[in-house]
């Protein structure tokens, strides 16, 4: 009888560890219309279509005073994955945020990673591997009409073309509106950024 009992107990801890682990996130795949690349994202994200003849991006959630998902510096954007409105979002002083991919016109790897007034290199952190690959590493911070955008590019040569990840977010200062909207929390921004990252940190060629 004692070692009945033994291994019922035995057994209890294991049945309650296999009742208590946490479901695996939802991940969609995004291959680029050439099959050049591929990247896993959590489901939770908005997958941006461009929209030609309009100049602009739907839906709206991809959108913003500062774009999130257009072209910078001439670069041609393939893909565009944005965050949507949700508990750590729903406020006005949210604008958008996104991951990009796209390529940018260059001829050699030193023009893909000179940068520009306005791109600047991360002196801080230069350069950051992507699943084996090396991408230089750029800022972008810009403001006005109390709206404000910052966003981290990582730029790599792959196949004598600069391919460019982006990860943006912009938004409002909370004060302009009346009454005065919510603050963006570090909670919000851990989640916004997390998710974007897991997107970027899954990017791989397939050629």
């Amino acid at each position: 009888m004692k070692i009945i009992v033994a291994l019922c107990l035995l057994a209890i801890p294991i049945t309650f560890a296999a009742q208590s682990a946490p479901p695996k996130p939802a991940l969609k795949t995004l291959t680029s219309p050439d099959g050049t690349y591929r990247l896993s994202y959590p489901d939770i994200l908005v997958r941006c279509l461009v929209q030609p003849q309009k100049n602009s991006w739907s839906p709206q959630t991809c959108m913003s005073y500062f774009p999130v998902c257009e072209p910078v510096d001439d670069q041609f954007t393939t893909a565009c994955l944005a965050y949507p409105r949700n508990k750590h979002t729903e406020t006005e002083a949210f604008g958008a945020a996104a991951l990009s991919v796209g390529e940018i016109k260059a001829a050699s790897e030193k023009d893909c990673f000179s940068g520009t007034e306005d791109v600047q290199p991360d002196d801080a952190h230069p350069m950051a591997a992507i699943r084996g690959v090396l991408f230089r590493v750029f800022k972008i911070s810009s403001a006005g009409m109390n709206k404000s955008f910052d966003a981290t590019l990582y730029r790599t040569f792959h196949g004598s073309k600069c391919y460019q990840l982006g990860v943006a977010v912009a938004s409002t200062n909370a004060e302009v509106f009346d009454p005065p909207a919510r603050e963006l929390t570090k909670e919000d921004m851990a989640d916004i950024n997390g998710r974007l990252e897991q997107a970027r940190d899954s990017f791989e060629f397939l050629k």
